[in-house]
């Protein structure tokens, strides 16, 4: 049921970022176009959300394993690119793989940092793009910028929510055993 609660946030996100991104874009830009830019902007949205994590990973001093967007990532172990396939089923559009290292075993409170870095890095990155939409008063920078910020803001909301696999549950679940 939350994971539908969950779904249900990004596709109105997504609906709002589209539709209302759609008609601040300048007029030259066709709906092809824009619909171009949405996937990208959408992209960039899951992959800056990854990359949150990895950060928190890299700062806890664990080993990244594997880091995918849309099905596509970098392994870390074999070194290169390609399709990865899906974590137990249970992510929507990306994950991060880790392990702790040898020398440093993560704490539950470590695990729960590195789960709240990714809808943390949405936030940050929904109040750079709003505030650059403010400075530049170029049309199609403020249409991509309202499109970006209303859908990270919305990643970040469906990502909080406690459905199994999302960090909003293991951020419940280390609140829960405090």
């Amino acid at each position: 049921m939350l994971r539908h609660f969950a779904t249900l946030i990004l596709l109105l996100s997504n609906f709002v970022a589209f539709a209302g991104g759609m008609h601040l874009l300048p007029p030259a830009i066709d709906a092809y176009a824009g619909m171009a830019l949405f996937l990208l902007l959408t992209f960039g949205c899951v992959a800056v959300h990854e990359m949150g994590h990895a950060i928190a990973v890299r700062v806890h001093h664990a080993t990244i394993k594997v880091i995918s967007v849309w099905g596509f990532g970098y392994d870390f172990q074999a070194r290169r690119w390609g399709m990865q396939k899906r974590m137990q089923g249970r992510e929507i559009a990306g994950f991060v793989l880790y392990t702790s290292s040898a020398q440093h075993q993560l704490s539950k409170g470590d695990h729960a940092l590195i789960s709240a870095a990714g809808p943390a890095i949405n936030l940050v990155t929904a109040l750079v793009a709003i505030w650059s939409s403010r400075w530049f008063s170029n049309q199609m920078w403020q249409g991509a910028s309202a499109i970006f910020a209303t859908l990270s803001l919305g990643m970040a909301a469906a990502n909080l929510v406690p459905f199994d696999g999302s960090d909003g549950r293991r951020i419940l679940n280390y609140v829960r055993k405090q």
